[in-house]
């Protein structure tokens, strides 16, 4: 499809003006409870991959760096991986712990009291 750009004065194509890269799919940030305080980012990593591609894997820590608190997060590239990474691990055994693994919800905002 063809239009008339006003203050050009050209007309543009623009069926070959739209970008693929603006169609990318939400990627889903899954909640990982009953963590070993073993377990590490690259271990979380490592397991979800099976189930599809991984953008970012964290372990919660104190502040100041300090001991792991339990729970982690993993931001899976689409819904699919996601899925299946519920469908698969949530449950599973991980470290001599059973896994909770679900979609994260937003956090709460806390009053500034």
């Amino acid at each position: 499809m063809h239009f008339f750009n006003r203050y050009s004065g050209i007309t543009q194509d623009t069926t070959a003006t739209y970008n693929v890269k603006f169609y990318k799919i939400m990627s889903i940030r899954l909640y990982i409870g009953n963590l070993s305080f073993d377990a590490t980012g690259d271990d979380l990593r490592e397991i979800f991959a099976n189930c599809g591609e991984v953008e970012e894997a964290i372990i919660v820590t104190r502040p100041g760096g300090g001991r792991p608190r339990g729970f982690g997060f993993v931001t899976m590239e689409d819904s699919e991986g996601a899925d299946e990474a519920i469908r698969q691990l949530d449950g599973q055994e991980f470290a001599g712990r059973k896994l909770t693994v679900n979609v994260a919800k937003e956090r709460e905002q806390r009053d500034a009291d």
